[in-house]
């Protein structure tokens, strides 16, 4: 069987939900793998002869590699959205603290109904449906046809928190830590509350917008990348 082949959205959730699991050993992880699977009763499976068991094993032994990269830009009606909004940019982030469950409405922030303006360009719908319901748009869609736009996001996440990594993770003044008191541990444990206390996108927001909670929407429109080249321009001139 072809890698991932006819393997849906909400087959894969099941299947990187597993790894959420604390299973008892690593055969029972298989014997779960297994019986979504093949659709089969653990109890069933249990009760093959270590030969037929071996041989199912090999057989979906691909489920432990990553799906296809190459994805499918239109999917359902649904375009892929290659760039994001602070606001989408945030909402993402929090959806991948949990992936596992999260899977198909991170793909409903990805792929989107867009029009074309009076000029050609593309316009795609704001972020202002429910969730909830649109992600029921994602669950029998072929997991190869669209596990590559996440990875995109994620490639463009992890570029970006490193090309503004002086604005996610301000320096730490030493002084600040008494190291007399702390053991190396604790110190960086203090020191990763401290990052983190410095950054929040709770606080950049309200920074951002003043205070001024009528503005929230209008920032949150805008391109993360203009944002954030306003405030390393911010820093760098300390305007």
């Amino acid at each position: 069987m072809k890698a991932w082949h006819n393997v849906t959205v909400e087959t894969f959730m099941e299947l990187r939900g597993l790894e959420t699991i604390p299973f008892d050993s690593p055969f029972d992880l298989e014997l779960e793998r297994l019986s979504i699977l093949t659709d089969t009763d653990i109890e069933e499976l249990q009760n093959l002869d270590l030969s037929e068991f071996s041989k199912l094993t090999k057989e979906y032994a691909w489920v432990k590699s990553a799906p296809a990269k190459n994805f499918k830009q239109e999917i359902n009606g649904f375009h892929f959205k290659e760039w994001y909004t602070l606001g989408e940019f945030i909402d993402l982030n929090h959806l991948f603290e949990n992936e596992a469950q999260n899977f198909d409405k991170i793909l409903s922030i990805l792929f989107r109904v867009f029009k074309q303006d009076e000029w050609g360009n593309r316009v795609f719908e704001p972020l202002q449906f429910d969730l909830e319901q649109r992600k029921h748009e994602f669950k029998d869609v072929l997991i190869n046809d669209c596990f590559g736009g996440v990875v995109f996001f994620v490639e463009f996440r992890d570029n970006f928190l490193k090309v503004y990594e002086n604005l996610f993770n301000p320096p730490i003044e030493n002084d600040e830590l008494d190291e007399n008191e702390l053991d190396q541990e604790d110190i960086k444990a203090e020191e990763e509350e401290k990052k983190l206390s410095k950054f929040s996108w709770e606080r950049l927001i309200f920074d951002l917008s003043g205070g001024d909670l009528t503005k929230v929407d209008q920032l949150t429109d805008l391109p993360i990348i203009l944002v954030f080249n306003m405030l390393s321009m911010k820093q760098t001139y300390g305007i």
